[in-house]
């Protein structure tokens, strides 16, 4: 048995040197929480039990859990990491069974990454995507004692948006073929340590870091083998996809790209010459966003041993419900594809395959597994990558004579929806406005955490109105308005969190119905909370008759307050709001210069006077600020300064502003 595959046997190592390709995918720091994360390619090794490494040199216990740390190792950051994509390979085993991983925190049997020896000899690979537990660490256990080589394809970001590799899920073509010559392989079969460049076709764009693939080995003798690709320009260090001799084999992976959109590939083995075959599936995209971030789950979705199912008859084509299935989210609400696990079982004398797509889209021209004749029961196993369709459905052909069983398991999804912080704001002095967007499905609920680890938490009702009202939402989710988008929510951020300068993370959770018990999440929007604009790491600009915090949008305005005899004290007017608060919130200005406003009019004997209202008469050159009591100061813009009039317009002071700052000092801006 077979699957994706992701690393070879091949002496140890601690983990490859980072690659140009690596480096030009961008992380940020987050948490280890399994949420939805972007693609960042990375060639690891975390597990050789041969060697050590992983801290561990002998083979794996009998149904037991060995730990190993995977973040902080090779090139996986220490964190920031919310999944792994790995290539597991059991080195030759003598007896059949099952290889889980799960994250170190939440063990699981549910889905196997490998069943080995069932079937074929000689080492065998499979792909998995696992998440990492709140450690950083995984976990695996297999059914004998075998030894067990991990290497990590790449990892999934977590804790903020700010990365690469978004997936871009493609209809799934053929891009080369030694069969014919194309794409870059040979017209005839693959020779033995011969390096190919392959050409991904015109579908992937350029600067893309890295294809998801299903290479098909057409294998001739009884030695097996294995593929080696890596981004062209790099150091030849990819992961190695291994497949047995004599037999037809289907293994996925996900490949770094050069800039120009081409991978190297070399065939290694002590038998004869392959011919061999490369689908495209899609795509990891090099620009920064959310769409196709990763989220990692592992459900069951199909098992036709377990009634009422049935075995799949030889050329028969079945309709299979996935999405909005045993806890996968429905189609619509923002899942753009589905990584899926499968397992294929048979027993009988003519070989085949088994393809598996979108009900909605063509029939491939890959197939997911490629099973053996046999007279004993053979299991196969490959990762997929699938797009997902309006209805949800995918089919699958049994492209063979023999019935056989299949076993799907979702291994988690890719989501292509929008944040909840509308325009990307990101610090703000109080209030952050919740908007989600077109992408996802037609209800949403706004979720926090302060910091980036730990989880989320419904944003409350009661800090949260409709923009120049005081109308809380009734209930989340929230819907769509008449011309399909989401309303704007003012969100007063310190009275759910606290009056404190610190990180939050809001998110956005789509349903394709009120009870929709399967959220598709957002990436999490990251907002720095910094209660006061002005302080000394934010940048300020001075504007008009004031500076501007350019983080927060936040600005104070500060002007000479005098009379005839000397400056008296400072006006300063500084904005409690940001900028990127609601329009609505800014109109219809009372009280000095409108809601969110605030003012200190100090006198000389240092009474306040914040509670003025302002009568604008500047068309006439000056304002009027009326006190509660009737009082009122007059104001008259001159020159480049702002002065007080205490007596009357007439007793306003000509100055010479350059003069006047130099010499007297006066704090006009």
């Amino acid at each position: 048995m077979l699957a994706l595959a992701v690393i070879g046997v091949r002496p140890a190592t601690a983990g490859a040197a980072s690659t140009p390709t690596q480096a030009r995918a961008a992380v940020v720091a987050g948490a280890t929480a399994p949420s939805a994360g972007l693609f960042v390619p990375a060639v690891t090794r975390v597990l050789d039990t041969r060697s050590g490494l992983g801290g561990y040199s002998t083979p794996m216990p009998v149904n037991a859990w060995r730990s190993f740390q995977v973040t902080g190792v090779g090139d996986i950051p220490a964190s920031g990491v919310s999944a792994v994509q790995a290539t597991v390979t059991v080195v030759s085993p003598a007896s059949a069974g099952n290889l889980w991983v799960s994250p170190s925190s939440a063990p699981s049997t549910v889905a196997p990454a490998v069943i080995y020896g069932a079937g074929v000899t000689g080492s065998v690979s499979g792909a998995t995507i696992v998440a990492v537990g709140t450690d950083g660490k995984l976990q695996v256990m297999t059914g004998s004692a075998v030894t067990v080589v991990i290497d990590v394809q790449g990892y999934y970001t977590a804790g903020d948006e700010v990365a690469a590799g978004g997936y871009v899920p493609l209809d799934p073509r053929r891009v080369a073929d030694s069969r014919i010559g194309t794409g870059g392989l040979p017209d005839g079969k693959l020779l033995a340590d011969t390096v190919y460049t392959v050409s991904t076709g015109s579908k992937v764009p350029a600067g893309a870091s890295a294809v998801f693939v299903t290479f098909t080995t057409m294998s001739y003798s009884t030695a097996g083998g294995y593929l080696t690709p890596w981004a062209t320009g790099d150091p030849a260090t990819g992961v190695s996809l291994n497949f047995p001799g004599n037999v037809n084999t289907a293994i996925s992976a996900a490949v770094p790209l050069s800039p120009e959109g081409t991978f190297d590939l070399r065939y290694r083995s002590t038998g004869d010459p392959i011919h061999l075959m490369v689908h495209v599936l899609g795509y990891y995209s090099a620009a920064t966003g959310e769409s196709g971030a990763f989220t990692p789950a592992v459900r069951r979705v199909l098992d036709t041993r377990v009634s009422p199912n049935v075995q799949i008859p030889g050329g028969a084509i079945v309709t299979v419900p996935l999405a909005g299935v045993k806890g996968v989210p429905a189609a619509g609400s923002g899942i753009s594809a589905i990584a899926v696990n499968m397992s294929a079982i048979h027993l009988g004398s003519h070989a085949g395959n088994v393809q598996l797509w979108a009900a909605d889209r063509p029939q491939p021209p890959s197939a997911v597994v490629e099973y053996p004749a046999s007279t004993v029961t053979t299991i196969r196993t490959n990762l997929t990558v699938l797009a997902t369709s309006p209805d949800g459905k995918v089919k699958l052909r049994n492209n063979g004579t023999d019935p056989i069983n299949v076993v799907l398991d979702v291994f988690g999804w890719y989501s292509n929806v929008t944040p909840a912080i509308a325009g990307g704001q990101s610090v703000t002095g109080r209030f952050a406005t919740l908007q989600a967007g077109k992408a996802g499905g037609p209800w949403v609920t706004y979720q926090y955490r302060v910091g980036t680890v730990g989880a989320f938490a419904n944003v409350p009702l009661a800090h949260v109105t409709v923009p120049g009202t005081a109308t809380h939402p009734a209930a989340w989710p929230v819907t769509r308005n008449s011309a399909g988008v989401f309303d704007a929510y003012r969100w007063d951020v310190p009275a759910t969190v606290g009056l404190a300068d610190q990180l939050v993370q809001v998110q956005a959770c789509y349903r394709t119905t009120a009870s929709d018990p399967d959220p598709v999440c957002a990436m999490p929007s990251t907002v720095q909370l910094g209660v006061s604009g002005f302080q000394n790491a934010y940048a300020t600009t001075d504007v008009g008759p004031g500076s501007v915090a350019e983080l927060t949008g936040d600005y104070q305005i500060g002007v000479g307050d005098v009379d005839e005899a000397a400056a008296l004290s400072a006006l300063s007017v500084s904005r409690t709001l940001t900028t990127l608060a609601p329009t609505a919130e800014r109109s219809g200005a009372v009280g000095v210069f409108g809601p969110g406003w605030t003012a200190d009019l100090a006198d000389a004997g240092g009474v306040g006077a914040a509670d003025l209202t302002v009568a604008d008469h500047l068309v006439d050159g000056y304002l009027v600020l009326q006190g509660a009591d009737g009082s009122a100061s007059m104001y008259q813009a001159r020159g480049c300064q702002l002065f007080c009039v205490s007596e009357g317009v007439s007793d306003l002071k000509e100055i010479d502003c350059e003069h006047d700052r130099a010499e007297e000092g006066w704090a006009g801006v």
